[in-house]
């Protein structure tokens, strides 16, 4: 559930209205904050500078770059980049369209 007034943490586990696809919700790890610095590359993730624990995997070697989260919105990433669509393929996602974290993980 999602506490009023509040993002989760960077790094948890949130449910999101899918922004590109109406009716479907996806689970994802929020690893950008608004105004966070992100920068992809090498295999690993830094916010702000600092390199995020990931789980292996959720970043593919090769796959580089670099953005910066808008105001009013997040960025989430799966856990398995070759896999996964999300905020590195359909960009940054309004705060309006999250629905909380997953609870338990």
């Amino acid at each position: 559930v999602l506490e009023a007034g509040r993002l989760p943490d960077r790094g948890e586990l949130v449910v999101f209205h899918a922004p590109t696809r109406p009716g479907k919700m996806f689970v994802k790890r929020l690893v950008g904050l608004p105004g966070d610095e992100l920068k992809f590359g090498d295999g690993a993730l830094r916010v702000n500078g600092m390199e995020m624990e990931l789980p292996t995997g959720a970043v593919e070697r090769g796959y580089t770059l670099s953005t910066r989260v808008p105001a009013g919105c997040f960025y989430a990433i799966g856990d398995h980049a070759s896999v996964s669509y999300d905020s590195r393929g359909f960009g940054p996602v309004r705060q309006d369209l999250l629905v909380g974290r997953l609870l338990g993980y």
